[in-house]
């Protein structure tokens, strides 16, 4: 359930007089045993490095992506007896398909100098490496791209549970999910934070786009594989909204979501190429619609695109926060403040239930920030956002010492609060 309480938050006046002025906020208060929490506790099973076969332990990671892959080769044999593929065509191109990824993988990683898979990246050069190989085998092209096709999403999906368990790929903080381990490498403002398991909603889309790709194997060739990549863009568009790992972006838009629509541009195209009887004038008018909207959305995605809650922006005003922990003074003293490379402001003081820290900037929003941190606002003011650090989310044990209190705001009435300024630490944005 939800209850509203009376939070304190400190303001510095432009003449330096510190005072505390009372604000509504919106505190979550969760029975215990609610049907989210007890799916929490399920997803909080989940991660691991290992898992233990018979005696030994293997990486959790890879040993879903073999088992990923054992499946879709008794996937894309079961295709090929529907699309009339030879089964010693599916075994080559199957074998080329799964080559494909440790090629590009190792490639990428002399490339750039580390090791990073990039599932479209795989995609695109497996549907290339088959259709050479079906090129130079003077076999149809198209078949062989719907085994292809069809195999690939229960490989992929094996895939994304592996992310889940490992804990690449992961959400945004949300208030269901997954709490990772610090042996699983995340950043450190993401550290006992309960974050999305967006891999998973992806697992489960590819397993249903796989099923409805097996009943169409008996189609028209090429039929499959327009759907898959078609269904695939979009479902992976929409999942980049709920990614919370270091995105790489392009002119304001993440570039997974270019490649999204490139790859669903290249299947309508496909799709048509695949059609009988295609009519000219009506594929025109169908591609002039969509190139408009998708040069409508992709401005529109960039105009509403937030560079201050980038991961790495978070990143560093996580670093910032815990930098100002070791200088904050109590909050009844002027607090310590910092600056981001992004022109974040923060200010910090150490209170009773831990580190009060402030957020704002001259010219842009900040209320994306605390959501980002995993915090939860206590107010929000025409300038900043206030939120509360508990002290156990600051890794330095000197930190954790500071205060005994629980993470809980206290009440505080309007007449206890006092008169405030109503100015907050940075004053307004007049004054930057």
């Amino acid at each position: 359930m939800w209850r509203t309480r009376h939070l304190t938050v400190t303001h510095v006046g432009s003449d330096g007089r510190v005072t505390r002025v009372p604000h509504g906020a919106r505190v979550a208060t969760k029975a215990n045993g609610t049907r989210v929490e007890r799916i929490n506790q399920l997803l909080d099973r989940l991660p691991r490095e290992n898992l233990r076969v018979g005696a030994r332990e293997v990486p959790a990671f890879r040993s879903f992506g073999v088992l990923g892959f054992h499946l879709a080769v008794l996937v894309a044999l079961l295709t090929g007896v529907l699309t009339g593929v030879p089964a010693l065509d599916v075994a080559a191109l199957s074998t080329v398909a799964g080559a494909s990824f440790f090629g590009w993988a190792l490639l990428r990683k002399a490339l750039t100098g580390r090791e990073s898979l990039v599932a479209l990246e795989h995609v695109w050069v497996a549907y290339g490496t088959v259709a050479l190989l079906r090129w130079i085998a003077d076999a149809p092209i198209l078949p062989g791209l719907d085994v292809l096709s069809v195999g690939l999403c229960p490989f992929l999906a094996l895939g994304r549970i592996g992310c889940v368990v490992a804990g690449c790929c992961h959400g945004q903080p949300a208030a269901l999910g997954i709490v990772y381990p610090p042996s699983s490498g995340l950043p450190a403002r993401l550290t006992g934070i309960r974050l999305f398991p967006a891999p998973l909603i992806e697992a489960v889309a590819l397993c249903s786009i796989g099923l409805a790709a097996l009943a169409m194997a008996g189609r028209p060739a090429g039929t499959a594989t327009a759907w898959v990549l078609v269904a695939y863009a979009t479902v992976r568009f929409g999942t980049e909204a709920l990614r919370g790992d270091a995105r790489p972006f392009l002119a304001g838009v993440s570039v997974p979501r270019l490649m999204c629509a490139a790859q669903f541009a290249f299947a309508l195209g496909l799709a048509e190429f695949a059609a009988e009887g295609g009519q000219i004038r009506r594929t025109a008018v169908g591609a002039g619609v969509l190139a408009v909207a998708g040069v409508a959305a992709l401005l529109l995605a960039r105009r509403r695109a937030d560079p201050l809650t980038h991961p790495e922006q978070l990143d560093e005003v996580w670093e910032r926060i815990r930098s100002l922990a070791e200088t904050a003074p109590p909050e009844d003293s002027r607090p310590s403040t910092d600056e981001t490379s992004a022109g974040v402001r923060l200010a910090a003081s150490w209170g009773a239930y831990g580190l009060h820290v402030s957020f704002s900037h001259p010219s842009r929003p900040v209320t994306g920030l605390s959501y980002g941190l995993g915090l939860t606002p206590l107010a929000v003011t025409g300038v900043a956002t206030h939120v509360l650090v508990a002290a156990t989310r600051l890794s330095d044990p000197r930190l954790r010492t500071r205060t005994h209190q629980p993470a809980t705001p206290r009440a505080v009435t309007p007449e206890a609060a006092g008169n405030g300024t109503g100015r907050d630490y940075f004053g307004n944005r007049a004054d930057a």
